[in-house]
């Protein structure tokens, strides 16, 4: 609940109601990045593109802290997701011995 508190004070654009939290938390792109970085220490970690032209991106904090951004052409960035524990993980390379068909 404190991380909703902060992220809405930051944020700006919604009440920290039930409703404002269902609705998301949307803001400027650049005020958001710069309150996850002075807030929480998280920095960008990964981006994407998503199918309809938006941009995910992920940030993240040296002790597993994360927040999931996703802005939209045009408009503004709202919070997807945050939580804790974040562990990248790589998968294996295949080898004809793991190889499934």
């Amino acid at each position: 609940m404190r991380r909703w508190i902060l992220i809405c004070t930051f944020a700006g654009l919604f009440s920290c109601s039930e409703f404002g939290q269902a609705q998301g938390v949307c803001g400027s792109r650049v005020e958001i990045a710069a309150a996850l970085e002075h807030a929480y220490s998280e920095r960008k970690a990964a981006m994407a593109l998503s199918g309809s032209g938006g941009l995910v991106e992920l940030y993240m904090a040296a002790d597993g802290r994360w927040t999931l951004l996703y802005s939209m052409p045009g408009g503004p960035t709202c919070f997807l997701a945050a939580g804790e524990a974040w562990e990248n993980w790589t998968p294996e390379a295949e080898t004809p011995e793991t190889k499934t068909h």
